[in-house]
């Protein structure tokens, strides 16, 4: 076999489940609408234990598991008897960790591929940047957040933990400007990447990862759809 045929034969799928990028995009939409449809407390709790189940199904155990922690916590917040409207934001915010859980599976994968899939469903180019620079800030952003956090313990700016607290103006300072300078610094050089990789050039799109549907993903969009279906349709007859 020649090296242009093996390279064409090439099949890296990516994630414990190895799907297509477009069925995790799927399966956001699915719970998306299931959370929006959803009202009782006990479905969207099984909404988001399924939202869980599903990434970690595709690596992401460790995170499944904070994603439950945070839905436990505004759940908690949103049976507080605050004042105005928050209550209100709570419960909005804990209806959008389900679907927010399911999308953290596309980051098990590769920025390169899930733009390949997406361009097979022909979503504009400038989508399809706005995609790929979501992903890289999002698996840069916490390396410099740590960052940041080393440099002020390593000058004494908080040496106890309880002078955060005691001074949030300050806290707000040292962290929020070194993270726009270094996200304006990151954004010049994920630019010049991209254009070194032909972000612009014209012509079908290829990646070495996986792209494309098949059985596997055909019966994993289908048990999502059951049970998102299923759950709001046992909501319905309760």
């Amino acid at each position: 076999m020649s090296d242009g045929a093996a390279l064409g034969a090439v099949d890296v799928r990516e994630g414990v489940l190895g799907l297509d990028p477009r069925t995790h995009v799927l399966a956001v939409a699915a719970f998306g609408v299931a959370s929006v449809v959803l009202v009782g407390l006990l479905e969207t709790a099984l909404l988001q234990a399924a939202a869980a189940l599903y990434l970690a199904g595709n690596g992401r155990a460790r995170l499944a598991l904070r994603s439950c922690a945070s839905f436990a916590v505004v759940c908690g917040l949103s049976f507080l008897p605050l004042p105005g409207l928050y209550g209100v934001l709570f419960v909005s915010l804990m209806h959008m960790v389900p679907p927010f859980t399911a999308g953290c599976a596309l980051f098990s994968l590769s920025p390169s591929a899930i733009m390949c899939a997406l361009a097979r469903w022909r979503v504009p180019r400038r989508a399809l940047v706005g995609v790929c620079m979501l992903f890289r800030f999002a698996s840069a952003l916490p390396f410099e957040a740590r960052s940041i956090v080393r440099g002020i313990r390593m000058r004494g700016i908080f040496p106890r933990a309880l002078d955060a607290v005691l001074h949030p103006a300050l806290v707000y300072e040292c962290l929020y400007t070194p993270l726009v300078m270094r996200c304006l610094r990151l954004s010049a050089e994920l630019a010049a990447s991209a254009e070194l990789r032909g972000i612009e050039a014209d012509g079908g799109r290829t990646s070495v990862h996986h792209v494309g549907l098949g059985a596997r993903d055909a019966l994993v969009a289908a048990a999502v759809v059951a049970v998102c279906v299923g759950l709001c349709a046992g909501e319905g007859l309760a």
